[in-house]
């Protein structure tokens, strides 16, 4: 920094010129204190982007003591906002893969078709192919529908069975708040998560490989959701009772309202096609 009535150079913290006593500018002075403050408060911001990842990295580590590990380390708006993004990405990835995968198996069987006949489709071919699929795939079943019709079956299915639990516990005389219950969904929701970005990138290797990456990761997910429950209520003998009840009830109701407004849906599509 310079002094701007005689140009001798200052020290950055000076109020003073030491050459001709000039004072320094308020507005200079600010500026500095302000470029520190902003210094520091990324420094705050890049700490907690570590923290925030070291503690997913220990929570996937040690689902067993999953629950305390996130009490300890994120507040429950973390924990919320991480169950809402997880959810919301879920079917985004559903539709993608879901999209990849038919017009990958539809171009298939034309291949197949074309050599039979003596012919190869070109690459140009295949694009067209895949832009018409995507166009009579929206026609048929939109993306927005696809992902409201993902996302009410979620949160139908932990609302269901979260709801079974949490009432089973409460009325056994245990303490289990809002956040807790949030905080026992992080884990099991972030293993859905990766299930649904394994299993349609594990097609590429065979379709029973990806069937048993996606049945480990959901087997992963039951005993985690259950692990998360035992450890707000271990003294809590019924659980294991009731939070199969809960499962079982909480699937069959899901699927079974999931697939009836499904089909009333594409019901309700065909007709405006004839």
């Amino acid at each position: 920094m310079f002094c701007t009535k005689c140009g001798n150079e200052l020290d950055n913290d000076a109020l003073f010129c030491t050459s001709c006593g000039n004072k320094v500018k308020k507005e200079e002075a600010e500026e500095r204190g302000q470029a520190s403050e902003n210094t520091i408060n990324v420094s705050i911001s890049s700490e907690k982007a570590k923290g925030f990842f070291k503690t997913i990295f220990k929570v996937l580590k040690s689902p067993t003591s999953y629950v305390h590990v996130l009490e300890e380390n994120l507040n429950s708006k973390n924990n919320l906002i991480l169950v809402i993004i997880s959810l919301l990405l879920i079917p985004i990835i559903n539709i993608i893969s879901l999209k990849t995968v038919i017009s990958n198996i539809l171009i298939s069987f034309g291949q197949l078709g074309s050599i039979l006949e003596g012919r190869a489709i070109s690459h140009l071919d295949s694009l067209t192919f895949k832009k018409e699929f995507e166009v009579m795939f929206d026609a048929v079943a939109p993306t927005g529908k696809i992902f409201m019709f993902n996302i009410i079956f979620y949160i139908l299915l932990f609302a269901i069975i979260s709801g079974i639990v949490f009432i089973g516990i409460k009325t056994s005389g245990n303490n289990l708040t809002f956040e807790n219950l949030i905080r026992v969904l992080t884990l099991p929701v972030l293993i859905l998560l990766l299930s649904s970005i394994l299993s349609p990138l594990t097609l590429s290797v065979t379709i029973t490989f990806s069937l048993i990456v996606s049945l480990v990761l959901n087997g992963i997910f039951i005993v985690t959701l259950y692990n998360g429950f035992k450890s707000l209520a271990p003294n809590f003998e019924l659980l294991p009772y009731i939070y199969s009840i809960a499962f079982v009830v909480g699937f069959l109701l899901t699927y079974y309202i999931s697939f009836k407004m499904l089909l009333s849906d594409l019901i309700a599509t065909f007709t405006k096609f004839m």
